[in-house]
């Protein structure tokens, strides 16, 4: 097996001030040389596999070999300008997430795991999530969004909006609007927006992602560590990882002080600190999804 990029935790060093301190640091540094390599245990967890991203060398003639890689910042909502019955409401990259943390939670429930022994048991409530097959959800592979998306896509699309050609279409949920057909179209989007504004009530799906605000590529970092975590594999371990497995995606590093250059080093994590951190926020989320509640 091949040896790869070292992320020295600065919880195991120090500033060395005295020779003897120099020559500690040194061993220690050593030691963690000798431990690491990028390999990580998969042997608990058989629903979940880390989903690092899929980097692409691209060599162009006359030009730097670079990276390409999905987006995972900066993308566009659902920002449609056409809306019909398959719109979601919610980029579909979160679905996809929700798909990833659900099954998870689903397989620690079923596995009695916790990250910690004080850490309560995973209990989802059936009944959030009546819409779902969760048996059925368990029996897919964990690349085989697509075939979940396709079963229940319409749990997470927006009701579209349409012309009404007949009284018998009518939904007690929706608005009637008389619109003279000599208006003009300026003045009828004005009137609307004065009639209708006080009562309409926000996007719904019959699925609701809350409110909080969480960017994308945290929650594939996250998901991917918690994976790693439950797995048994150590802090010094996932911090060394997920570094190495994203350090190509340019929207995860970050740039140097005073530079526009990236650096290529910590691109997630600093510190084993930072992971126990990220733990942290994960298992709140998956406790939270238990009641219903993502992201």
């Amino acid at each position: 097996m091949s040896q790869k990029t070292l992320y020295i935790s600065t919880s195991d060093t120090y500033k060395p001030s005295r020779r003897n301190d120099i020559e500690r640091t040194n061993k220690l540094v050593n030691k963690r040389k000798k431990q690491f390599t990028v390999s990580y245990s998969e042997s608990i967890l058989t629903h979940n596999r880390v989903i690092f991203p899929r980097v692409t060398q691209k060599n162009i003639p006359n030009v730097e070999t670079f990276y390409q890689s999905s987006k995972f910042k900066n993308f566009k909502e659902n920002l449609f300008s056409d809306r019909d019955n398959t719109t979601l409401k919610k980029n579909i990259r979160y679905v996809r997430m929700f798909f990833q943390y659900l099954r998870l939670v689903l397989e620690c429930e079923e596995k009695c795991l916790t990250l910690k022994p004080s850490d309560k048991p995973f209990k989802v409530d059936r009944r959030k999530f009546r819409d779902f097959d969760l048996k059925e959800l368990m029996s897919y592979k964990p690349h085989e969004f697509d075939k979940f998306l396709s079963k229940y896509k319409h749990l997470f699309v927006v009701e579209p909006i349409k012309l009404l050609k007949s009284p018998d279409e009518f939904d007690s949920d929706n608005l009637i609007v008389s619109i003279p057909r000599k208006s003009s179209l300026p003045s009828v989007k004005r009137e609307i927006e004065k009639l209708i504004s006080d009562s309409l009530l926000g996007e719904s799906t019959k699925f609701i992602f809350s409110d909080r605000i969480t960017p994308y590529s945290t929650l594939h970092y996250e998901y991917n560590s918690l994976v790693l975590a439950f797995n048994k594999n150590t802090r010094n371990v996932i911090m060394n990882v997920c570094n190495e497995k994203y350090k190509n995606v340019n929207d995860f590093k970050k740039k140097k002080p005073n530079s526009d250059e990236y650096d290529d080093v910590n691109v997630i994590y600093s510190f084993e600190s930072s992971v126990s951190r990220t733990l942290k926020f994960g298992k709140e989320r998956m406790y939270r999804l238990c009641n219903g509640q993502f992201p």
